[in-house]
């Protein structure tokens, strides 16, 4: 994921560097709800461990449905933490 002031550029790269998609979002609540819900999508296409995250959930009692709301809450805090992480260092000082 790439941060900038009005978008967030986020990309699906294989271990090799192949990149398998791409997408920017806007900056504002309605981005980072489409960049949550992209990033879900991608990671159930692309990723066995999040496939097997969720079928575990189904399996443990959860419908698929709050199996992907699981998931969402995931992604949600691992995307902060990446955006947190990437952010320039004068915002991290003006935010604090």
């Amino acid at each position: 994921m790439d941060t900038h002031k009005g978008f967030h550029a986020a990309a699906v790269v294989t271990t090799t560097g192949a990149l398998l998609d791409g997408r920017t979002f806007p900056t504002t609540r309605e981005g980072y709800r489409l960049l949550l819900s992209w990033a879900r999508s991608a990671r159930m296409r692309w990723d066995t461990r999040t496939r097997t995250y969720v079928e575990r959930r189904v399996t443990a009692g959860k419908t698929r449905r709050e199996a992907i709301r699981c998931l969402k809450r995931y992604v949600a805090r691992e995307i902060y933490q990446t955006i947190v992480t990437l952010r320039p260092a004068s915002e991290q000082r003006s935010a604090s």
